[in-house]
């Protein structure tokens, strides 16, 4: 899979070194569901889980990935599957309100 024609440019590339100094793969999120990702990367459509480490270290739910993310992701030795280790910066967001208590 084509990572150019998912948004992937230099300047995710730059950011992407130290993670790819460490064996991971780029990624993004394509779908989320009950914390099960569908991810698209250089090795095709995997569904993805965070890392326990990634799950620790997350302060609230706004930390976590979510669709249009690009992340950090180890294949595992099953297929089809990968682990996510980090989220790269976001360029942009949508952020909504909570909705008043009635």
């Amino acid at each position: 899979m084509d990572l150019t024609n998912l948004g992937w440019c230099p300047q995710f590339c730059s950011q992407f070194d130290t993670f790819r100094a460490e064996g991971f793969l780029p990624a993004r999120i394509g779908c989320e569901y009950q914390h099960i990702y569908t991810i698209f990367s250089d090795a095709g459509i995997l569904s993805a889980r965070v890392s326990g480490r990634f799950r620790h270290r997350a302060d609230d739910r706004s930390d976590f990935p979510v669709v249009g993310d690009w992340v950090a992701v180890e294949l595992s030795s099953l297929r089809d599957q990968a682990t996510i280790h980090a989220t790269l910066p976001r360029r942009t967001s949508v952020c909504r309100k909570v909705a008043p208590a009635t």
